[in-house]
Order: C-alpha cells, then sequence, then structure tokens
C-alpha cells in the first residue's frame, strides 16, 4: 500500500492505549516496508501513532522528544517494534496513575 507524501499511513491514528500491540506494530511494519528509508515513530500522551520520515519529517518538527517510540528501517523486526511500543505504553499508564 502505497501513500502520497503528507496521507497518513494505517498506523497514524491507532493508539497503543486501545488497540492491540502486535495489530499496531504489524501496521508499522506494513507502512516500513512499502517505503524506502528510515523511519521515527512517535507515541503521543493519548497513545496516538504518528510516523515520520526520518530525512523529511512532516510531526516530529512539532513532537516532544519524549515522544519517541523508536527509529526503524524495513530491516527491523516486528518484535522489536512491539518491544518499543510497550515500552512507551508503560510509561503512558504509569503517567495516567501519578495524575
Amino acid at each position: 500500500m502505497k501513500h502520497r507524501k503528507g496521507r497518513p499511513c494505517l498506523a497514524e491514528g491507532m493508539s497503543i492505549l486501545t488497540h492491540e500491540i502486535e495489530e499496531v506494530a504489524e501496521a508499522i511494519k506494513l507502512r516500513i516496508l512499502s517505503r524506502k528509508g528510515t523511519w521515527e515513530v512517535h507515541a503521543g500522551t493519548d497513545g496516538r501513532i504518528f510516523m515520520d520520515d526520518a530525512d523529511c519529517p512532516r510531526h516530529a518538527k512539532g513532537l516532544p522528544d519524549a515522544w519517541l517510540v523508536g527509529t526503524y528501517t524495513n530491516k527491523a523486526h516486528i518484535e522489536v517494534i512491539e518491544e518499543d511500543l510497550c515500552e512507551r505504553r508503560m510509561e503512558l499508564l504509569q503517567a495516567r496513575r501519578a495524575e
């Protein structure tokens, strides 16, 4: 599935708080495989996913560094993406409990 520059991908809009981590990681991996380059994956405070081409970011300029989940290429293993998403989910859940 190819997307024109600037169009959101399937993973964008998904939330690591409301969707299964495996489902989100698979959508991220498919997006990475469909395009060349290095991708930055961010998760906002609401768990919503944003993806950016690391060489030509759309979102990253305005996103806090703390939102960065990881940077991946097409060689990234889905298990690594899942682990990083789980770690970010735990950070978000801990922050909610602390409020």
